[in-house]
């Protein structure tokens, strides 16, 4: 299966919607469930890396939520 492409208005939108602390626990949470390896991976990644950590994050919610937009079509 192919990766959706992201449109502009997800990664608007996702912005938007940050809010802090619970925000990443949230996207953290649903990672750790649906994919627990990215998530070993990035929590390695913190120890070295914050911001890689977040990037990682951000990318993982961009693609949850145009695959969520994609299925409401």
């Amino acid at each position: 299966m192919k990766l959706p492409r992201v449109q502009k208005g997800i990664i608007d939108s996702t912005i938007v919607n940050i809010q802090g602390e619970e925000w990443l626990d949230s996207v953290f949470q649903r990672m750790q469930k649906d994919n627990p390896i990215i998530a070993t991976y990035l929590l390695t990644c913190r120890k070295t890396n914050e911001n890689g950590a977040l990037i990682g994050l951000l990318v993982y919610r961009f693609l949850e939520s145009q695959l969520e937009a994609e299925a409401m079509l």
